[in-house]
Parts: C-alpha cells; structure tokens; sequence
C-alpha cells in the first residue's frame, strides 16, 4: 500500500504539473486562438449583418432607382407626346391657313378673271351697240338724204312745172 500511495501522489503531482504546465504554457495560446476565432467569427457574422443590410439597402435603392427611371422615362414619353401633338397640331394650323390661303387667292383670281370678261363682254356689247347704231343712223340718214332729195326734186320739178305754165 505505501507504493501503492506513492505512485497515487507521484501521479496527482505529475497530473498537477501537467496541468499547471498546461494552464500556464498550452492554454493561453489556445484560448488566444480559440478567442481570435471567435472574434473573427463574431466580425464574419457582423460584417455578413452589415453586408445583409447594405445588400437590401442596395437593393431598396436600386427599385427606387429604377422607380424613379421608370417614372422619369414615362414623363420624358408624355412629353415627347405632347410635343409630337404640338407639332402636329401645329402642321395642321398651318396647312388650314395655307388652303384658306390658297382658296382666297384662286378667289381672287377668279374674281379678277370674272371682272376682265364682263369688262370683254361690255366692251363687246358697245362694240355691238356703236355698230346697230351706226348702223341705223346711217340708215335712217340715207332715208333722211332720200326723203330729202326726193322733196328737193319734187319741189324743183314742182317749181320748174309752175314756170312752164
């Protein structure tokens, strides 16, 4: 029994010095790199944290980002479309007062051509005119120098048979 508690307390003491051994040399550089590993984990975790919400922040602002681009595209079409009704409604304008342009202008110019043959067609008809009456005084003159003569002649015959008597 006496060997048997030596080696029972040469086994407690190399047990103490092992561990002694071990908490003083083995286990700080463990708990050193079991520490470093959890704190490396724990930024692992907080920056895969921090990239979760700058990832959904990113995303948020993309959807905003393409919100606001759908919006503004849309805006920039209703303008665009305005314009191009401006635009067309601005042709329109100016291809009615173009016609209404035109239209007065054939207008006129068949209201002058209206005016030159009247003006042909009076000239014409006093041409006629000035003819039947020249016609007719010439006529009405020669009967006239007809009428007359015969008087003339009856009156000398008349004259010249009264002194014969």
């Amino acid at each position: 029994m006496g060997d048997l508690n030596f080696t029972f307390f040469g086994e407690i003491l190399t047990f103490a010095i092992l561990m002694w051994f071990t908490m003083k040399f083995v286990w700080p550089p463990i708990m050193k790199a079991i520490d470093e590993r959890q704190q490396k984990i724990a930024a692992g975790l907080a920056a895969a944290e921090r990239g979760e919400h700058d990832l959904s922040l990113a995303q948020h602002q993309a959807l905003q980002i393409l919100h606001e681009a759908k919006n503004k595209a849309q805006e920039l079409l209703d303008q665009a479309q305005q314009q191009v009704n401006k635009i067309i409604e601005h042709g329109k304008h100016e291809a009615k007062e173009e016609a209404q342009r035109i239209l007065h202008l054939a207008q006129a110019d068949i209201e002058t051509e209206r005016n030159i043959a009247r003006q042909q067609v009076q000239q014409q008809i006093a041409v006629l005119a000035l003819a039947i009456v020249a016609k007719f005084l010439q006529t009405n003159v020669d009967n006239v120098l007809k009428q007359s003569q015969q008087r003339l002649l009856e009156q000398l015959s008349r004259e010249l048979q009264n002194e014969h008597r």
